[in-house]
């Protein structure tokens, strides 16, 4: 005889506890669904995967040229170190490439086939050769040509691009020349110049004597500030002009001696790319998922 048995279930008779009980199983499944959507990602940056098998080929590879080129030893203390700095680096590399890839293709910019053969050819040809530059990366990095292109030349090729557009856009002179005018304007409104070169000029040498350049002759300095230099009256200030050192403020403090101008000037460097970059990767939201 087959003996009955009885199974019990708790018996929810207070419907706040059956729907306590619903939520935590919803939290338990969506947050086992999350974990098991981001386990095959290294990171994410905005909207963009990394995937975590290919930032483990890309720091191989960086392990196997620390050891075979600069002889790296990755089992003692310092070694250790040098490897988890050295992991952060290269996911760091990695968001910063899907950053310039997202930025680049916000302003129409394409990497196409021929751009590709075109950088892997010159790194060819700068390498003795095709057969010497294949074998060089696989000694060195453990890549072959495929991988060698998807790793080093489409992301090399991708920065190059952006980084030419970007020069020769008013992207990265635009918050330069905004702070200029607004320092300008406050001396208009009769704020000392010398006060606000010292706190605000970014030429190093001579913001802390308040802008003073000293005598400046003919032909030492760039074409763009020489004009506006010697053509000032003595007391009078200058229009915010560019040269390639970014935005200048310039003020005259006496008459010409000599055929010399004694100056002072306020200088706001324009960013150089590196720069723009860093700000990119600081205001996009990245979430890693290797652990160090």
């Amino acid at each position: 005889m087959i003996e009955k048995i009885n199974l019990k279930f708790p018996s929810f008779r207070n419907p706040l506890v059956l729907v306590g009980f619903l939520v935590i199983g919803l939290f338990a499944v969506g947050y086992l669904a999350f974990q098991s959507s981001n386990f095959n990602l290294a990171a994410r940056v905005n909207s963009r995967n990394i995937l975590k098998a290919d930032y483990e080929t890309r720091m191989n590879s960086q392990q196997k040229y620390e050891k075979e080129y600069q002889k790296a030893n990755f089992d003692n203390e310092d070694g250790k170190k040098k490897l988890l700095a050295l992991k952060k680096q290269i996911l760091d590399q990695m968001i910063e490439e899907e950053i310039i890839i997202e930025e680049a293709k916000k302003r129409g910019i394409s990497v196409t086939d021929s751009d590709l053969n075109a950088e892997y050819g010159n790194m060819a040809k700068a390498n003795g050769g095709e057969d010497k530059l294949n074998t060089l990366i696989s000694n060195y990095y453990g890549y072959n040509k495929e991988q060698f292109m998807r790793f080093s030349v489409t992301s090399k090729v991708w920065r190059q691009k952006l980084q030419q557009e970007i020069l020769a856009s008013d992207d990265i002179l635009k918050e330069a020349r905004i702070k200029a005018d607004e320092l300008a304007q406050k001396i208009k409104d009769g704020a000392k110049f010398e006060e606000i070169a010292q706190k605000n000029s970014q030429d190093a040498g001579s913001a802390a004597r308040g802008g003073d350049l000293g005598l400046i002759e003919k032909g030492k300095m760039v074409v763009e500030f020489e004009k506006v230099a010697f053509e000032l009256r003595a007391g009078e200030v200058s229009q915010v002009f560019k040269t390639v050192y970014g935005y200048h403020i310039v003020k005259k403090l006496e008459a010409d001696k000599d055929g010399k101008a004694h100056v002072a000037q306020i200088l706001i460097k324009t960013q150089s790319f590196s720069e723009w970059l860093a700000e990119k990767v600081k205001g996009a939201k990245v979430e890693t998922f290797v652990k160090f």
